[in-house]
This record gives C-alpha cells, structure tokens and sequence, in this order.
C-alpha cells in the first residue's frame, strides 16, 4: 500500500482542504504546514492540491530510497546531490508510471481487465514511459526544491547554532538558479 497520499477533505460550509496522509491516515505535520503557507496566500484548493501531490512523490521517493529527511536534518545533513538527481528524475514522470515496491496489488478477481493486459505486454516489450509535460516537470522541481527550503528552515530554527549554520550551507539557494545547491 502506498505510504503517503494526498487527500482532499471538504467541509460541510464547501470549503476544500487538502492534507498529506501517512500510512494510518496520519497527517504529515511539516506538509500541513507549508500547505498552510499557499492558503494564506489565497491560492485556488485544486493548486493546493497540486502541491499536495508533488509533496506526496517527494516522501514515496524518499520512503522508497530508505531516507528519514527528518532525522538527517535534526543532524544538521541534506540530501546528497545523487539523491537530489533522484528526485529530479522521479518527478519527470507520471505518478502511475513510478514503480513502489510498497504498493498494494489490487485484490483477484475472474474478471481481466485488458488495459492490465495491454499495460503488461508494453512493459514486456520493453516500451519506455512517457514523461510530463515540461512545465509539469519544471512546477514539480520548484515545489520539492521550495517545501525542501522550508523544511530545511524549520528544522534548523531548532538546531544548536554550529549545526543550523553546517545545514544553512549546504542549502543556500542559488538565485541565478533558484534551486537548491
């Protein structure tokens, strides 16, 4: 079963909210704070939703790659640019096309479905996925790369200072390329 899920939740008054779920149907309290950060700006619920989703990528890939980003930012480390270049490949695909050791198979039924069959026989032949669209990819990136500022930034308000200034570092955003060095 997938780990994280972005979820939508609408409330009686028809106001929609979005949250990332863990496993157990837990909310991921860092996500629910930088999503916060869009709805003050007034952003429209289905961008939030949006943002929601590329969060959700973010945390299967890290899941899938065994890292605990928490725990490595509380030590004052990042990521390693190999795992940077993982996520940056990750996010240039679509989300049904990503692969998840974790994912449950759906139950058995006497009933085939040929979209199954037909999915089967491209990935025997050998066919590759397509990607997004590059705007997609490009939107995806700047989010990972802002809510991974933000996390940095939150973690390291907490640090002891030799550690918040090791962290600080090793995520300065380059503006030329806003992106995280």
């Amino acid at each position: 079963m997938t780990t994280f899920v972005a979820k939508r939740v609408r409330f009686r008054n028809g106001e929609r909210h979005s949250v990332l779920s863990r496993l157990g149907g837990l909310p991921v309290h860092e996500a629910t704070l930088y999503l916060a950060r869009y709805r003050k700006r007034g952003r429209a619920a289905n961008t939030i939703h949006g943002v929601c989703g590329v969060l959700a990528l973010l945390y299967r890939e890290l899941t899938k790659a065994g890292i605990d980003l928490l725990d490595r930012l509380r030590k004052g480390q990042f990521l390693t640019v190999p795992e940077l270049n993982r996520l940056a490949d990750a996010a240039q695909y679509r989300l049904d096309d990503l692969s998840y050791e974790d994912v449950e198979e759906p139950r058995r039924s006497n009933v085939i479905d040929i979209k199954r069959i037909r999915t089967r026989r491209k990935a025997a032949v050998g066919e590759e996925f397509t990607g997004v669209g590059v705007t997609t990819h490009a939107s995806r990136l700047r989010y990972i790369a802002d809510y991974l500022e933000f996390l940095a930034t939150y973690v390291g308000a907490t640090l002891s200072p030799a550690l918040g200034k090791g962290l600080a570092l090793e995520t300065i955003v380059d503006p030329e390329f806003e992106t995280v060095v």
